[in-house]
């Protein structure tokens, strides 16, 4: 028997056809439009990609390239410069001879520069140890070394320059207790990258002092560019200065008859060891690496009470320069240490930005394409 429903089209508990169409129609995916087509999202897509990059291009070297730009902690290097000339060198054998002896021989001077502990991510400690030798063996009674110093400093990373937390001792003799120097100033080892062309101030470890370091113009390092400094450094009583110490066992005061130096009389005199040098270093303008260095020394011993111009007794009179190994080895040391600096400070900003105004414009011109297709045609009026 019929439902009464059924029977009853009226009835509002009867199916309604109206409902049941829609419900199948959103029930079907099929059916569904989506809110935004593929289209229609390119174009803002393109926009934000686009400004994304030229954010990136703003903020990668001010999050990058300070991090890169600092002292490697991983440092190890080796360098060798070699007299320019023949050298006069004191023949220390002749200590213990009727007269002293001068003589002629090519020296060379060897640095080895390693990073040490302490050491972090804001500072690094070096420890050089630099030595000068003469080429030829003296005598039997020397190995040929003309002094010797191990310099150990804490710098910081980004200044290169002494951390005065850190530490600075520097020993000239293994038997003698290195000298604390808290007050040090200058550089010694490296630069600071981004160099500016200005003077700036070294320190002089054998004298342990701090002088001027003049820029003195541009130069070239085997095809690399230089920025050129000049330091000089006084004359120093060394026998004051090391408070009496020998350095690596080579007197920094004799005394001997007046004879043995060759003046007249038998009278003891007591002569000091004194020291000056000039440096010309070239250093790399972007990372502050040393690519040459120019050394010319003068060391004599003369009397504590005498002026300069008087007598004197010649130690050690040189010029050194690196040799064209070390300065090959400091050119590629320094394209080493400013390549991530270029890459993430440059290329790829430079990268970034490009593409991001590419596709900043590409987006632009993509909405203004999809809003003219969009637009209806005119409706002409017909009679």
């Amino acid at each position: 028997m019929p439902s009464d429903a059924a029977n009853n089209p009226g009835d509002p508990a009867g199916p309604d056809p109206t409902t049941d169409t829609a419900a199948a129609r959103s029930a079907d995916p099929a059916t569904v439009r989506p809110r935004f087509s593929g289209r229609e999202l390119a174009g803002p897509t393109m926009i934000f990609v686009g400004a994304f990059l030229l954010s990136a291009a703003i903020a990668l070297p001010a999050l990058f390239v300070g991090k890169l730009q600092v002292l490697p902690l991983d440092t190890d290097d080796t360098i060798v410069a070699r007299s320019t000339a023949p050298a006069q060198v004191l023949d220390q054998c002749s200590l213990d001879t009727p007269a002293a002896r001068v003589v002629t021989t090519e020296v060379t001077r060897q640095q080895r520069i390693v990073a040490v502990r302490p050491a972090g991510r804001s500072k690094v400690t070096l420890q050089a140890g630099t030595s000068l030798r003469a080429d030829d063996k003296l005598n039997d009674c020397s190995d040929g070394t003309i002094s010797a110093i191990r310099d150990r400093v804490t710098l910081d990373r980004q200044t290169a320059t002494f951390r005065r937390n850190g530490s600075s001792e520097i020993q000239y003799d293994d038997e003698q207790a290195p000298f604390q120097v808290s007050d040090r100033t200058g550089f010694t080892y490296a630069f600071a990258f981004d160099m500016p062309r200005r003077d700036a101030a070294f320190f002089d470890p054998v004298t342990r002092i701090s002088v001027p370091l003049r820029y003195d113009g541009d130069a070239s390092v085997e095809g690399a560019e230089a920025i050129r400094f000049v330091a000089e450094v006084p004359d120093t009583d060394l026998y004051e200065r090391h408070s009496g110490a020998d350095t690596a066992g080579r007197p920094t005061v004799i005394v001997r008859p007046a004879s043995w130096f060759g003046l007249p009389g038998t009278t003891p005199i007591a002569l000091h060891l004194h020291h000056r040098s000039t440096w010309e270093i070239s250093v790399d303008p972007d990372t502050g690496t040393i690519l040459d260095e120019r050394i010319t020394i003068d060391e004599r011993y003369r009397p504590a009470t005498q002026p300069s111009g008087g007598f004197s007794l010649v130690n050690l009179v040189t010029t050194l320069s690196y040799t064209k190994h070390t300065r090959d080895a400091a050119v590629a040391r320094a394209r080493s240490l400013a390549r991530p600096v270029t890459v993430w400070g440059r290329l790829v900003p430079i990268g970034a930005g490009v593409v991001g105004v590419l596709a900043v414009g590409a987006g632009v011109y993509w909405l203004r394409r999809e809003s003219s297709d969009e637009e209806p045609a005119p409706v002409v009026a017909t009679d």
